[in-house]
């Protein structure tokens, strides 16, 4: 059986739990996400298969040690994406199986480095840090580029309807689901197309007038 836990602070909590029912939330006694429940974060993993970071966690501080510390001592895969992207230390990817999920300005901040406008060159420099860092990338864009070290694909789904808020996360969210039984990689990509297909279909039915909220709606009827 499948199950989704959620760690959040007590005030997100609630309403996590109120928006699924199905979900698993443990509410923290703390304000923000830290390393005083770094213990607990440990034990759920112990039932996991993978683990996603990042989305709506806040950039503060304390946070940025606790996203390290599982980097470093959590062995599972590890999907990391939206705030979690400004918090990590680089070094620490290569201590652990990942995932990095980047737009674009997320992708130079955090490799610093400045991307090429030639695609060949973005991949050649993606697969190369995919080789330093042991991880596959998810670069979102026009064209999504998703590379490990050894191998890339490129998907074309999508339309510009998808930049509406949400869309990241539940790319995060399905990648992380398939990455429970697929490799990372083949994850990576598989993901990265249905979410784009979903999200062509509600062009062709609504134009770019659709949200979050209907590519979710779409993804049940697709997956």
């Amino acid at each position: 059986m499948d199950l989704v836990y959620v760690i959040a602070p007590k005030s997100s909590a609630d309403i996590i739990k109120q928006y699924n029912p199905e979900f698993i939330v443990k509410s923290t006694a703390t304000d923000v996400l830290d390393e005083s429940i770094f213990d607990e974060v440990s034990s759920l993993a112990d039932k996991v298969d993978s683990i996603l970071i990042g989305p709506g966690s806040g950039v503060e501080s304390q946070t940025a040690k606790l996203f390290n510390k599982i980097l470093c001592d959590i062995d599972k895969n590890i999907i990391i994406d939206a705030d979690a992207l400004k918090l990590i230390d680089k070094e620490n990817l290569k201590q652990s199986k990942c995932i990095v999920t980047p737009h674009y300005h997320e992708f130079e901040e955090l490799f610093s480095i400045k991307l090429p406008s030639k695609i060949d060159k973005k991949i050649d420099i993606m697969q190369k840090l995919s080789n330093e860092y042991d991880i596959t990338i998810i670069l979102k864009g026009p064209t999504d580029i998703i590379t490990t070290k050894d191998d890339y694909k490129l998907n074309d789904t999508g339309n510009q309807g998808m930049t509406v808020g949400g869309t990241g996360d539940i790319l995060a969210g399905l990648t992380t689901a398939l990455s429970t039984k697929l490799e990372l990689f083949e994850a990576a990509y598989i993901s990265t197309f249905i979410i784009g297909s979903a999200g062509d279909k509600l062009y062709h039915e609504k134009g770019y007038n659709y949200t979050s909220v209907d590519i979710m709606e779409k993804l049940n009827e697709i997956i």
